[in-house]
């Protein structure tokens, strides 16, 4: 079953349970099954496929910043040896936005060192501001159900 998002958004506020979750949307999207014989059947065709192609593009994203991370490191450790008391590990902003002010401060015979360092935390920072947020990437690509304003990308149900 595909159910568009506001039908789910309006059988959430009719049931007792507050808020939002799993398994209130799981309720949500049954009820409305049972009332609503004609919503479209999901299709499947090609799903497996893409979250497939979904899966593995992130596990080589995940893949490819470690090495970039690692690149990082060893820059940073002759720029400025000892940086991780400062940043800690370079895996969040506030370290990559401190390991950016160790940088510019580096020795001006460093400038090569600097400028690669540099754009490896710019490539981390890309990175981090256009990767999906973990809601866009549990779900299918929505698809039109066939009704007008219809876009369903909410839940379905077996």
């Amino acid at each position: 079953m595909d159910v568009a998002p506001a039908l789910t958004a309006a059988g959430r506020r009719r049931g007792r349970a507050r808020g939002k979750d799993d398994r209130i949307d799981a309720i949500a999207v049954a009820r409305l099954a049972r009332q609503e014989p004609g919503l479209p059947a999901l299709s499947l065709v090609g799903l497996n496929a893409d979250l497939k192609l979904l899966v593995d593009a992130r596990d080589q994203l995940v893949v490819e910043a470690g090495r970039v991370r690692n690149r990082l490191h060893a820059l940073l450790l002759v720029l400025a040896p000892g940086y991780r008391t400062s940043t800690g590990a370079l895996a969040k902003r506030p370290a990559l936005r401190r390991a950016r002010r160790l940088i510019e401060r580096a020795a001006p015979g460093e400038a090569v060192r600097a400028r690669l360092a540099l754009a490896a935390i710019a490539r981390l920072e890309a990175w981090r501001t256009s990767a999906p947020s973990s809601s866009t990437r549990s779900r299918p690509p929505s698809r039109p159900c066939g009704r007008p304003g219809c876009w369903p990308s909410a839940g379905w149900v077996r």
